[in-house]
Order: structure tokens, then sequence, then C-alpha cells
């Protein structure tokens, strides 16, 4: 998809822009506060003139849950990322702040430590049945004839002098068990 496919593409869900979203949430005993961008009578959308990744995934979760919790009359409860190579769409969530907080608990518990969440490899142990999903996960790490998602420096950094077999165990298999409910609530 070039450039002008994904603007005509995305056209539809601009015609009536809404004004950004406040956010201020407690959660637990976390306070959420921010704004959500990219409003349109027609719901939320992002988008990205490159093929769909796992971090597009999760952060258009997040501000779908976020969206939903806004319960916001102006702004359809759906959102959409539009990327080259798909769009992905989310729409109704039984319980979104149950959906959300492991997010939380997570983001908290990384304040502390490096954890062993990396977007692309977790989106594909998520994917993966899982006799062979730790194998696709290291995979997608190592790369090929590209680079894995180990080149890239802030990994590097964190878990430098850790063996790749320490960074795949049971916390990386709990945190990429969060892409799970995102894969759940894809609309086709």
């Amino acid at each position: 998809v070039d450039a002008e496919a994904l603007v005509q593409g995305i056209a539809p869900y601009t015609q009536h822009p809404v004004s950004r979203l406040e956010i201020a949430l407690d959660l637990n005993d976390a306070h959420l506060s921010g704004w959500l961008d990219q409003l349109d009578q027609m719901g939320q959308y992002s988008f990205r003139l490159a093929k769909t990744k796992g971090k597009d995934r999760l952060q258009l979760w997040i501000q779908h849950l976020l969206l939903l919790l806004s319960r916001s009359d102006q702004v359809a409860p759906v959102s959409r990322h539009f990327g080259s190579d798909e769009v992905l769409t989310f729409g109704p969530v039984d319980d979104p702040q149950a959906e959300l907080e492991p997010f939380v608990k997570f983001y908290r518990q990384g304040l502390r430590q490096p954890l062993h969440f990396f977007p692309a490899s977790s989106l594909a142990w998520a994917k993966a049945k899982p006799e062979v999903a730790m194998l696709r996960a290291i995979k997608v790490w190592e790369g090929g004839y590209y680079a894995g998602e180990n080149a890239e420096l802030a990994y590097q950094i964190a878990f430098r002098g850790q063996a790749k077999e320490a960074l795949f165990d049971t916390q990386f298999e709990q945190l990429s068990a969060l892409f799970q409910p995102i894969l759940a609530h894809q609309e086709d």
C-alpha cells in the first residue's frame, strides 16, 4: 500500500473530527491521566505507512480501552489502526477496566526493573500454537536475513550479559500473554 492508498483508506473515518479527549481515571491504586487524539465521531484511529507491528497493536489496544472507559458520547467506541498491510479494528469489550489492569501492574513493575517484554517476539509467541510458541518468539528475537528484535539498543543495554534462555522465561510468557486478549478482540 502506498501513501495515497493509505490516505484514501483513512478518509471515511476522519470526516467528523472530535477534539482531543482528556483521560483522568483511577484504576485500583493508580491514577491515569492524559489525552486521546486522532478522534472522529466514527471512532479513534491511528496510522503508519508500514506493516502493523506488535507495538501498534499494543498502543491501539491500550488507547481503545481508555476510550471505552471514558464513555464519550462524541466518539464511537471503535478504534482502528491503518497499516500498509491491514486495518486493525477493535470494538466492544465486556470489561475494559479488567483488561487494562494487567498493563498498569506490569508498567509499575517495569519502573523498578527491566521486564522481559519484547513486543515483536511476544506477539509471535501469542500467535503461535503452544508447542512452537517459544521457538517462534526466539526466531523473531534473533532475526534472520534482517536484524532481530535483539538488535534494538535499549534491549542490548538493559539485558547486557544475559543469555537468551534467561530472557525467555516465565516472566516473558506472562507478559506475552498480554497479547492474547488483543488478538481475541481484533475484528476481521
